[in-house]
């Protein structure tokens, strides 16, 4: 890691979807952006360990210490999964 510096930064969208996007932007370098068939997260992962290798970071490199992972799904409520307006409350303790 070059002095706890963020190397790249990217994401990738739409996994599953008939179209997925990623976009990749290493540190002082151009953005990149990719769109085609991302049909899971095998193939997510897999697109981004290319991206990084093409910045010589791959997945052995020295340099690379830590993966960020944040999951945001946006789907509606729809009758087969309907959203849930009940409260959560504390476990009791005794």
């Amino acid at each position: 890691m070059r002095g706890g510096a963020r190397l790249a930064v990217g994401l990738v969208e739409r996994i599953g979807e008939e179209t997925g996007r990623l976009r990749h932007t290493p540190a002082g370098g151009e953005a990149r952006e990719w769109t085609g068939a991302i049909p899971d997260h095998e193939s997510a992962l897999k697109a981004v360990a290319a991206e990084l290798a093409k910045d010589g970071l791959g997945l052995d490199s020295p340099e690379l210490a830590a993966i960020g992972h944040r999951v945001v799904h946006g789907a509606g409520a729809s009758p087969s999964r309907p959203w849930s307006t009940t409260p959560c409350s504390p476990r009791s303790s005794g």
